[in-house]
C-alpha cells in the first residue's frame, strides 16, 4: 500500500488529465497510467463501463452515493451524461427493466409488481428507484439500486458493484401491525358491547363524596399553586369475628389520605401518608386524626406542614418539601401534649387548625370536649373552655408562647380558622347537649352543627355569630359528628366536611366517613349564611386538558378499581405518585369535563407499569357508561401504548375508561391531536 500514493507524480498526472480532456477521449486508462495497480482488481464506471474492487473498504471513506457524489461530479460532468444508457446488476440479474426488477423482488420478497420507477444522480453514480407492490398483502415498498462505496482518484470515482436496498421488512411489519390492530378493534367492539360495569358508590351525576376508592374523614383544605389539596383522616374498616365489619373505633387510624384537584370535580389520588405508628413518620404516636395543613417559606424553601391529633392526647407535626410528601417528623415528639402549659385540663387535646397570616405569622388552634364527664353542668355545656390557641414559631414546628383559652359557646370539637378581609373567623362543631338547653335559643343553634365567631385579632376575643352548616344527618340520613374546613378558591368560598353516606352501601358497622365539598355563602358584609350539604356538590371550575399527561388516579368516580403507591419513595412513605391497580373485568373510571377543543384528538396514549405478562384492553367511551366507544387501547405488559382513535374527538365530553382483563397497573394517559 505504501507504493500507492495518489499524490506522487502530481504534475505528470495533472498534465495527462488535461490533455485527455481536451481530446474528449475517455481518460480512465490514462489517469491510471502513472500508477502501479497490478495488485488491485478495479473497474472504472465511466461512459458505460463498470469497475469493481475486492479491497474497497481499505481504499476510501464511506459516502452516500446518491447525494454526495452528484454534488461533487456536477462540476466536471456535462449535463447530458446523466442520461447515459447503462445498467446495474445484482445477484446476476440486470436491473434495467420492470421485468428484471420484478423478478428480483419476487425471488426475495414474494409476489410483486412495479408501480413506478425513476432515476437520479449523474452517470457514474446513478441511482434507480422502484416503488413495488406486494400483491399478496396489498402494501407498497421501495427498491433502490445504487453503486457501492467508491473512492476519488484524479478526477474520477471508482466503484465496487451495485448495492440493492429495500424497506420491505419495515413495510411488512407495518402491515402486520395494521392487521393486528384491525383484528383487536373488531374483537374489542364485540367485547365491550357486552360490558357490565362494576358497582359504584357514587353516581356519575354526583360530585360528592370526593373519592370512593378509600374513606376519608375530618377534611382540611390547602390551596397551593392553582390546586386544592384535601387532607383526611384515613378511616380503616375494622373487622370482627369471621372478618365481618364492625363499628369504627378510630383506634387503628394512623394514616392521612391526600387528594388534589384544579377543578373541584376530578380528584387525583396522592395516597395515604404514613403519619403515626410503627411504620409512620411519628413513631411516638399511635394515631393520626383530623389533620390540618399549611405552607410557608422557611429558610428560603417552600415547605409544607401537617398537624395531626395523636388520639385525644396531643398534637404532632410533619414536614415536607411537597404537598404530597414524603412527610417526616422534624422534632420526634408531640408539639403539644398535656405537659404544655394550659393544656392539662383540655378534655380532648385534638382537632388542630392552622392559619398563616400575610406577614408570615402562624397560629394553631386545638382542643374540644365537654368537661364534667357523663353529667356535665349546664354551664359546662354552654362554656366548656376547652379550646386553645397559640402562636407558632417562625419554623412552624415550635411554639412562640403558651396556649391561651378560648370560649366558643357549646363547643364540641373541630376547630377552624380563616381570615376574610381584616376579620378572623373561628369556626367549630357544637356539642350534642345543645337541644333542650335553656340558653340554646340565644344562639339559634342545634346539636352537632358548624358555627362561627369573629374577631379583629387571631388571639380573640371572638364574638359568636351563628350556625353555617347543619349536622350531616339532616342532609343525608346518617348523623354522627360534624367536621369541616372553610377555604377560598378562585374568588369563591367553600366548605369541606364529612358524612357517613357510604356506611350503608359498604355494609360496614357504622362510623365510617367520606368527604364532601359544597359552596359556602359568604355575604358582602362578611357574614356567612347557612350552607347546605349535597350529593351533587360543586360545579366543575375548569375543563380538563387531555393533551397533558394525566395521572390515571385522576377521576370523578369509578367502579371496582384500587390505587397504590408507585416507586420506592411513595411505597416507603405512603404518598406521592400513585397508580391504578386492582383492575378486573368490568371495572371503570370516569373523568368529567374533558375539553378536546375544535381541532380534536386523533390518538390516545396510555402507560402501564408493574404489569409484566398481563394482558387486557381499555375502551374509551364518551358521555356515559352506555355511550359511544371512540377507541381501544391494548394492554400487553409494561410500556406505553399509542392507539389511533376510531374517529376524531372534538368538544367537551365526560370520558369513561372501561377495563377488560385483569392484573395490570395503569400509570397515566393523554390524548394527541
Amino acid at each position: 500500500m505504501e507504493d500507492w500514493d495518489p499524490r506522487k507524480n502530481k504534475e505528470t498526472t495533472e498534465n495527462a488529465a488535461t490533455e485527455n480532456s481536451a481530446a474528449e477521449n475517455d481518460p480512465a486508462e490514462e489517469m491510471l497510467s502513472g500508477y502501479d495497480l497490478s495488485e488491485y482488481e478495479l473497474k472504472v464506471i465511466r461512459g458505460g463501463r463498470s469497475l469493481t474492487s475486492a479491497t474497497l473498504a481499505v481504499l476510501g471513506a464511506v459516502f452516500f452515493i446518491c447525494f454526495v457524489i452528484p454534488m461533487l461530479r456536477s462540476r466536471s460532468q456535462p449535463e447530458e451524461k446523466k442520461k447515459s444508457n447503462w445498467s446495474f446488476s445484482a445477484d446476476g440479474i440486470e436491473l434495467d427493466s420492470k421485468e428484471t426488477i420484478t423478478a428480483y423482488a419476487r425471488e426475495h420478497y414474494g409476489s410483486a409488481q412495479v408501480v413506478s420507477s425513476w432515476d437520479s444522480g449523474v452517470q457514474e453514480a446513478r441511482c434507480r428507484y422502484f416503488v413495488m407492490r406486494d400483491v399478496t398483502h396489498g402494501f407498497t415498498y421501495t427498491l433502490t439500486s445504487s453503486p457501492n462505496v467508491g473512492f476519488w482518484l484524479d478526477g474520477a470515482w471508482y466503484y465496487s458493484g451495485t448495492r440493492i436496498e429495500s424497506d420491505y421488512e419495515e413495510r411488512y411489519a407495518e402491515w402486520e401491525q395494521k392487521q393486528h390492530e384491525e383484528e383487536f378493534i373488531m374483537k374489542s367492539k364485540e367485547l365491550f358491547a357486552e360490558f357490565k360495569p362494576a358497582t359504584t358508590l357514587k353516581k356519575t351525576t354526583e360530585n360528592n363524596p370526593l373519592m370512593v376508592q378509600r374513606l376519608g374523614a375530618d377534611p382540611y383544605a390547602l390551596v397551593y399553586n392553582g390546586r386544592v389539596y384535601i387532607y383526611m383522616t384515613g378511616d380503616v374498616i375494622e373487622t370482627g369475628a369471621g372478618g365481618k365489619p364492625v363499628a369504627n373505633t378510630y383506634a387503628k387510624i394512623n394514616t392521612i389520605n391526600v387528594i388534589s384537584s384544579a377543578d373541584l370535580v376530578n380528584w387525583t389520588d396522592h395516597g395515604s401518608i404514613k403519619a403515626a405508628g410503627f411504620n409512620g413518620a411519628a413513631k411516638w404516636g399511635g394515631n393520626s386524626w383530623a389533620p390540618a395543613a399549611a405552607t410557608k417559606v422557611v429558610n428560603g424553601k417552600q415547605q409544607f406542614f401537617l398537624y395531626f391529633a395523636n388520639s385525644g392526647n396531643g398534637i404532632g407535626v410533619l414536614r415536607s418539601n411537597s404537598p404530597t410528601g414524603p412527610f417526616v417528623d422534624p422534632i420526634g415528639k408531640a408539639l403539644i401534649n398535656r405537659d404544655t402549659p394550659n393544656c392539662a385540663n383540655v378534655t380532648w387535646l385534638f382537632d388542630p387548625a392552622v392559619w398563616v397570616d400575610e406577614d408570615g405569622s402562624a397560629y394553631l388552634y386545638v382542643g374540644g370536649g365537654v368537661p364534667g364527664g357523663s353529667q356535665p353542668t349546664a354551664d359546662q355545656i354552654e362554656h366548656p373552655y376547652t379550646a386553645r390557641m397559640v402562636k407558632l414559631g417562625d419554623d412552624m414546628i415550635s411554639l412562640d408562647g403558651d396556649p391561651i383559652a378560648l370560649d366558643p359557646p357549646f363547643l364540641f370539637e373541630d376547630s377552624g380558622i380563616n381570615r376574610i378581609g381584616d376579620t378572623y373567623y373561628y369556626s367549630y362543631c357544637s356539642n350534642f347537649n345543645v337541644d333542650g338547653h335553656p340558653n340554646a335559643s340565644k344562639y339559634n343553634l342545634h346539636n352537632g352543627q358548624i358555627c362561627y365567631m369573629t374577631s379583629d385579632s387571631p388571639y380573640g376575643p371572638f364574638t359568636y355569630q351563628g350556625a353555617i352548616l347543619k349536622n350531616p344527618g339532616e342532609y343525608f340520613g346518617p348523623g354522627g359528628n360534624n367536621h369541616h374546613c372553610i377555604f377560598e378558591f378562585e374568588g369563591k368560598y367553600y366548605i369541606t366536611y364529612h358524612s357517613q353516606i357510604l356506611d350503608k352501601p359498604l355494609g360496614t358497622g357504622g362510623g365510617y366517613r367520606c368527604t364532601h365539598i359544597d359552596e359556602l355563602p359568604v355575604n358582602e358584609d362578611g357574614t356567612i349564611s347557612m350552607g347546605k350539604g349535597t350529593r351533587k356538590g360543586v360545579e366543575q371550575l375548569h375543563y380538563l386538558n387531555p393533551y397533558r399527561y394525566v395521572n390515571a388516579t385522576t377521576m370523578r368516580t369509578m367502579g371496582g378499581i384500587e390505587t397504590k403507591p408507585y416507586g420506592d419513595t411513595a411505597k416507603q412513605y405512603g404518598s406521592g405518585e400513585m397508580v391504578v391497580t386492582g383492575i378486573d373485568e368490568g371495572d371503570w373510571i370516569n373523568v368529567a369535563g374533558v375539553d378536546f377543543g375544535e381541532s380534536g384528538a386523533s390518538k390516545f396514549i396510555a402507560t402501564f407499569v408493574d404489569s409484566i405478562g398481563e394482558r387486557g384492553a381499555i375502551a374509551i367511551r364518551l358521555d356515559s357508561l352506555k355511550g359511544e366507544d371512540v377507541g381501544y387501547a391494548e394492554v400487553n405488559g409494561n410500556g406505553t401504548v399509542t392507539t389511533e382513535l376510531l374517529a376524531k374527538v372534538t368538544g367537551v365530553h365526560d370520558v369513561y375508561f372501561l377495563f377488560a382483563g385483569s392484573g395490570y397497573t395503569w400509570q397515566n394517559w393523554a390524548f394527541e391531536r
